[in-house]
């Protein structure tokens, strides 16, 4: 089924539910303040392609029960909305891919209640878009990939209560970005990674809360950058890494009441800042590496069982252990 509207203020929706099988849909939507609604329920093997063009147009979807079902999301304009209720309750081997093309876009997506060996894709291209996501309440397996592509855009993404073996990865490239993590209360064998260019962005992430093997990452390139990791509370055998290619970058990295975690930190540069604190912990390991000058580091440490290592490259630096 093809349903194609060409105008302003149209409204469109969508449904494959109860027991619907290897069946598609499509909406094609021109114009300006459009909205459109689509569902997934109890559906095996279907695909819905949605497609609006223009400004100021809204979006909302949902997959509910669904095997091997496929969402395909492209807005292109300024000031669209796509607001994914998300992947709920009993999904398997599902995915959501979503397009935004312009400016002051938004797009919100969520993979909650038994969601297993599926997928969020989204890549935004313009200036001053949103992204949110989360994962919450049994979700296996799963993952969620984010690119930016443009100026002052952000993203923020959540792992949250029994979340087993998923991944986030968030991609932004341009200047003055926002790109936070959290995982918290009950996240195992799950992967954060932050990645960003340019100058001037801010890249995050949180571990707390009973977080067992899991891995946050934050790399950025450029000037002016800020990137901060911090594990706390309950968290075992957790890594985090921040690294930084340039100049004027500034990095911390925090781990509070955890045993056998480690925390790296690369800075390839001049000028730059980097802090680890490891306090509270068992069985903590530190290290840090600077290479280039005017570069400055300090790294405190206590309690038992700890090891630091800090090597610094180049000319005025400076660097500071307290165990």
């Amino acid at each position: 089924m093809t349903h194609y509207q060409e105008g302003d203020g149209n409204m469109a929706e969508s449904f494959q539910q109860f027991i619907t099988e290897a069946s598609s849909l499509e909406i094609n939507q021109v114009g300006n303040n459009n909205d459109t609604t689509a569902e997934q329920l109890e559906s095996i093997g279907s695909t819905q392609e949605l497609n609006q063009t223009g400004e100021m147009n809204f979006m909302t979807i949902t997959q509910t029960d669904t095997e091997a079902s496929n969402i395909a999301v492209t807005q292109t304009g300024n000031m669209n909305d796509a607001i994914l209720m998300g992947q709920v309750f009993d999904i398997l081997a599902s995915n959501i891919t979503l397009n935004q093309i312009g400016d002051d876009n938004m797009a919100q997506i969520g993979q909650q209640s038994i969601v297993e060996n599926s997928s969020i894709s989204v890549d935004q291209v313009g200036n001053q878009n949103l992204f949110v996501s989360e994962q919450i309440m049994g979700v296996f397996s799963s993952s969620i990939n984010v690119l930016q592509s443009g100026d002052m855009n952000e993203v923020d993404s959540d792992q949250e209560n029994g979340v087993t073996a998923n991944t986030v990865l968030i991609a932004q490239i341009g200047n003055g970005h926002f790109g936070g993590a959290l995982q918290d209360d009950g996240v195992t064998n799950s992967t954060v990674n932050v990645s960003q260019s340019e100058d001037g962005n801010f890249g995050g992430g949180v571990q707390q809360a009973v977080v067992d093997s899991t891995v946050g990452s934050v790399n950025q390139s450029g000037t002016m950058n800020m990137g901060i990791t911090q594990q706390a509370g309950g968290t075992s055998f957790a890594t985090a890494t921040l690294t930084q290619l340039g100049t004027t970058n500034n990095a911390m990295l925090g781990q509070f009441g955890m045993t056998s975690v480690t925390g790296f930190i690369l800075q390839n540069g001049t000028s730059n800042m980097a802090e680890i604190e490891q306090v509270g912990n068992m069985l903590s390991n530190a290290t840090i590496t600077q290479l280039g000058d005017l570069n400055q580091h300090m790294t405190q440490q206590m309690l038992d069982s700890k090891t630091t290592v800090a090597t610094q490259n180049g000319t005025s630096n400076i660097g500071f252990i307290f165990q």
